[in-house]
């Protein structure tokens, strides 16, 4: 699997840190097609309800900023939130995360958001996994962002996706739990970032595919404002 193909951008950006209780490791360099490395900016959910409140650092704070997108787009290149995504040949799906509904101050609502969009593929508007990376870059720091170079015109339909083409079907993701890595259970660490591991499960009508379920290690960054942009996310099976 490629990094950004296997596992697989828009107003205030959040950034969502996933880091879980699981005896997987983060399979760094895995992409779309099955899971790919990200890497998120972290905060603390407002709905936690055990978790620290702690400021992240103004150096972390000011990582956090907004992917370069087009300075115009088509209305359907162009997110709920008005954000424009990075090319013109991906749409905004029906039936995705909000953006402009989302509270961007939750950092765990942001990756949550970020890990459903990335892992929902329609091949009735996309040719490949690497059109759902561009619409999820919404959530993505801008230096996150720009590390991928997502090309999805150039790039090859995985083996995950190619059991959609037939039909135009499309993908369902689900967030199935989260949780905090390691024997510190907060998940937002002393760099002032947050970070949590996403189990997602992604399943294909009619049984055609097996469902894929696998974990998101989602670093979040804290931006102006108290927004959160994913800076870091690592993709792997189970």
């Amino acid at each position: 699997m490629t990094s950004r193909s296997m596992a697989w951008a828009a107003g205030p950006l959040l950034i969502v840190a996933l880091a879980g209780c699981s005896s997987a490791t983060p399979q760094s360099g895995q992409t779309p097609a099955a899971l790919r490395t990200t890497q998120l900016p972290q905060s603390a959910p407002q709905s936690s309800s055990t978790t620290s409140t702690t400021s992240p650092s103004p150096a972390v704070l000011a990582t956090a900023v907004a992917p370069s997108a087009p300075s115009q787009c088509s209305a359907s290149a162009t997110a709920p939130n008005g954000r424009c995504l990075s090319s013109a040949s991906v749409s905004w799906l029906p039936g995705l995360p909000d953006p402009s509904a989302l509270d961007w101050q939750d950092a765990d609502e942001v990756a949550k958001a970020y890990v459903i969009t990335y892992h929902t593929w329609d091949a009735s508007k996309d040719e490949n996994q690497e059109y759902a990376a561009v619409r999820a870059a919404i959530y993505e720091t801008g230096d996150f962002s720009r590390t991928q170079a997502l090309d999805p015109e150039s790039a090859q339909a995985s083996k995950e996706f190619l059991p959609l083409k037939t039909d135009g079907a499309r993908t369902t993701a689900t967030v199935e739990r989260v949780t905090t890595e390691g024997a510190d259970t907060n998940p937002q660490r002393p760099n002032g970032t947050w970070q949590r591991n996403i189990f997602y499960a992604r399943e294909y009508p009619d049984g055609r595919f097996n469902t894929q379920r696998g974990v998101g290690w989602i670093t979040l960054t804290r931006g102006e404002g108290g927004s959160w942009f994913v800076s870091d996310a690592k993709w792997t099976t189970v």
